[in-house]
């Protein structure tokens, strides 16, 4: 896959297909940087659109067979879908769980009751147990990866067995996987135990004697992006190539980059500066200063990203734009203009920002 510019995602995801493609004894990943409203999600969609069973892909429509309900404290799984179907049929409950408290907390436990299509979980206590206990999202989300990342081990299993000896024939046609973002809402710490995890799951395809799926790992996290590269860059039974996808306008850019998505937060502010002199702003640049006043808080030791923010008029209102244009997933939100006051609010901010900090 060499860099280039692209009028059409669809082109971008045939691209990125055609490098998957590639003939080669080696385990053959991808690695895309992409600002959330660039596309990558769409790409995924496009892999399991298109090839079905050919894919087995963690992106928004797997997390969508997942919510919480706030008023029983139980997080409900859709017990029609494939994802129910399958985890009963392999009775994989008791894994989810242990791979749960792998990459979330051991002092908290969760109960599956597919029958019902439910989740509820419990903390230990010096006393014994707090039943019913409120997940954050970011444990909601840890779970959510948990049933996916037991999925993936499940496979790598069975591809190990004969076809004659699989419990399964699911993963017998699996070219493809697909992982986007699986750190939303996570914290730094918890991000890195997830690209170790999955450097030490994939590593166990290097052992199997069937084809082995080509992956596709997307994220808009540079920490997330930063942690993969490092690891799988390294690994010599890899075929391995890390990529920035950008969008302006209608086009698309897909290019070669190394092990920093971008030369971090200076330019991310010399991007932001750039759309503001020429008049260019997008509801993607509220993402990338999002991201900005997220590093910049962690740096300082601020619990919230807001913080960074100063006390003036019109703080409450973008803190409440950059909340809803980093993380809106309605196609409304990704193609709708900003108005004048949300584009004059945002420079304010944003100069506010940069030069209360000298950048």
């Amino acid at each position: 896959m060499s860099d280039g510019i692209f009028d059409d995602l669809e082109k971008v995801f045939d691209e990125i297909k055609n490098d998957l493609d590639i003939v080669t004894d080696k385990i053959k990943i991808d690695l895309i940087y992409a600002f959330n409203g660039t596309g990558k999600t769409r790409i995924s969609r496009l892999f399991k659109d298109s090839l079905d069973e050919k894919v087995l892909c963690f992106n928004s429509m797997f997390q969508d067979e997942f919510y919480w309900d706030n008023e029983n404290s139980i997080l409900i799984i859709n017990k029609n879908s494939w994802i129910a179907k399958f985890v009963i049929d392999q009775g994989l409950e008791n894994t989810i769980g242990s791979h749960f408290q792998l990459f979330c907390n051991n002092t908290v436990e969760a109960s599956i009751d597919l029958e019902l299509g439910i989740v509820e979980f419990r903390a230990k206590t010096i006393d014994g147990y707090d039943e019913n206990i409120k997940m954050s999202k970011a444990e909601e989300s840890l779970f959510i990866w948990s049933v996916f990342y037991t999925f993936v081990d499940s496979m790598i299993y069975e591809l190990n067995e004969t076809e004659e000896n699989r419990s399964t024939d699911i993963f017998n046609n699996i070219e493809y996987l697909i992982i986007d973002d699986p750190v939303s809402s996570i914290d730094d710490i918890k991000i890195l135990n997830i690209a170790v995890k999955i450097f030490d799951l994939i590593e166990k395809f290097n052992n199997i004697s069937s084809k082995k799926p080509s992956i596709l790992i997307t994220t808009h996290h540079a920490l997330f992006y930063n942690s993969i590269y490092n690891l799988f860059n390294r690994a010599n039974y890899i075929s391995f190539k890390s990529y920035i996808l950008d969008k302006k306008n209608y086009n698309y850019s897909l290019n070669k980059k190394g092990d920093s998505p971008f030369g971090y937060h200076l330019i991310l502010v010399d991007k932001i500066k750039k759309a503001i002199d020429n008049s260019e702003l997008e509801k993607i640049h509220f993402n990338m200063f999002r991201i900005l006043l997220e590093k910049t808080a962690n740096y300082f030791g601020y619990k919230k990203y807001d913080e960074c923010l100063p006390e003036k008029e019109y703080k409450k209102e973008i803190i409440k734009l950059i909340s809803l244009y980093s993380h809106g997933s309605l196609p409304e939100f990704e193609y709708s203009e900003l108005t004048d006051h949300e584009k004059e609010m945002f420079i304010d901010a944003f100069n506010d920002f940069v030069n209360y900090y000298k950048m």
